[in-house]
């Protein structure tokens, strides 16, 4: 199973630098469906959610990204990738508070990895 992901993977990232995202979502939608093993694969929804953005499938899109969450909780770029679909709808408080948790999560592996969390958490709770 191991190496049909990786196989995936690479054909997905050829097509990606074609920008060929009806492919990658040929390629990839079977595979990411959640009884699918794609769909405990957080780069396969990564670039399937990327691809749905690019055609318009928001909805598609913000499924790839939640479940993405799912996987990696602690990551930034799932919240603001579903900060960016809610942008591309128009739904502007759920971007927002999207963006925010983002900005929230690079904060705090910042100050963690300087090695100053008493400073961050001076500042959020003002």
């Amino acid at each position: 199973m191991a190496f049909e992901l990786d196989e995936l993977i690479q054909q997905s990232n050829r097509y990606f630098q074609n920008n060929n995202w009806i492919a990658i979502i040929r390629l990839l939608e079977p595979h990411c469906e959640p009884t699918g093993e794609g769909w405990n694969h957080a780069a396969l929804l990564r670039q399937l959610g990327f691809a749905y953005t690019q055609q318009n499938q928001l909805a598609k899109a913000l499924r790839c990204y939640r479940q993405w969450s799912e996987l990696e909780p602690d990551r930034a770029a799932p919240y603001y990738c579903q900060g960016y679909v809610f942008y591309l709808e128009k739904k502007w408080q759920q971007a927002i508070s999207c963006f925010e948790q983002r900005w929230l999560f690079t904060r705090i592996i910042w100050f963690v990895y300087t090695g100053k969390p008493e400073h961050f958490l001076k500042r959020i709770n003002r």
